[in-house]
């Protein structure tokens, strides 16, 4: 299969500091993505995401990017970067904290696993047709589950940064681990809620690329055009994109491989089964 294509891009909105942080990784047989966004109003929120990121890099290099139990490993990431988080201002009556989403693709069994704390959220998407999407823990999504308010609503609700959980909270909480066998053309979004905040209930999560962009340019687009959707109160904005591209030729099955070889092979034999007919009837001698 053809190598995944990964980016991100990030943009501070219109405040005052840059509380989103992303990380990318990969080796031969895997990739990491992190994104985690200091939950606005703590102190150091901005050093709260980016102690998540140190801490799924730490954890990356000791282990070579080899995570056989990923829902294991990427527990681990999240409570070492818990547990890095509370040594930042152990003094402070209001630690910092920070949400937390990873995705670890893992090549060689073509397989997906993906942890996520806050709201913070992965999208799995498929020819432009979402598959899943994380659940946010916070205040709006029980509201939302309850019936009291609805999908239009969810984003000017005026509860809609109380989370449920979150890295450097008193207590770790755990994490929401989910997996999948991906499939081609399967795009993972990874974003902050600035991001998913200027969609409408109606909206794709990642609109059609139709004019032909690289990914890198995609991603600053929607993450420029979510910006311009929030206006005036614009919160940071981040997104992070794994594509898995079209099985080309040489991911067949061998069984079709063989076949489409033996095909060409047995109509040579014809012809030369053909050819030394002719000539034997030709040059035998004639009674």
């Amino acid at each position: 299969m053809p190598s995944i294509e990964t980016t991100s891009f990030s943009h501070i909105g219109t405040r005052e500091e840059q509380q989103d942080s992303v990380g990318m990784w990969s080796n031969d047989h895997a990739h990491l993505i992190v994104v985690a966004d200091g939950v606005g109003g703590n102190v150091g929120g901005a050093a709260a995401s980016q102690a998540a990121i140190q801490g799924a890099d730490d954890y990356w290099n000791q282990h070579d990017g080899c995570f056989p139990s990923p829902e294991v490993d990427l527990t681990a990431i999240a409570q070492l970067s818990h547990d890095a988080i509370r040594k930042l201002h152990p003094n402070e009556k209001r630690t910092p904290s920070s949400t937390l989403v990873v995705l670890y693709l893992d090549t060689d069994k073509k397989e997906a696993h993906w942890i996520h704390m806050g709201d913070s959220r992965l999208y799995r998407i498929n020819n432009g047709k979402t598959i899943t999407r994380t659940r946010d823990h916070s205040i709006v999504q029980l509201l939302l589950e309850q019936g009291e308010i609805t999908e239009d609503e969810l984003n000017s609700h005026p509860d809609k940064g109380r989370i449920l959980k979150s890295l450097g909270a008193s207590t770790f909480k755990g994490v929401d681990y989910d997996s999948c066998t991906y499939s081609p053309r399967d795009t993972f979004l990874l974003c902050s809620d600035g991001y998913w905040e200027s969609l409408g209930p109606n909206d794709k999560p990642l609109p059609p690329n139709g004019t032909g962009m690289t990914m890198e340019q995609y991603a600053r687009k929607i993450v420029l055009d979510a910006v311009d959707r929030n206006g005036e109160e614009s919160d940071n904005t981040t997104v992070a994109i794994a594509f898995i591209p079209q099985t080309d030729q040489t991911d067949l099955p061998q069984s079709s491989n063989r076949k489409s070889k033996f095909i060409p092979i047995l109509l040579i034999i014809i012809v030369l089964v053909d050819v030394a007919i002719i000539l034997w009837y030709f040059l035998s001698p004639q009674k």
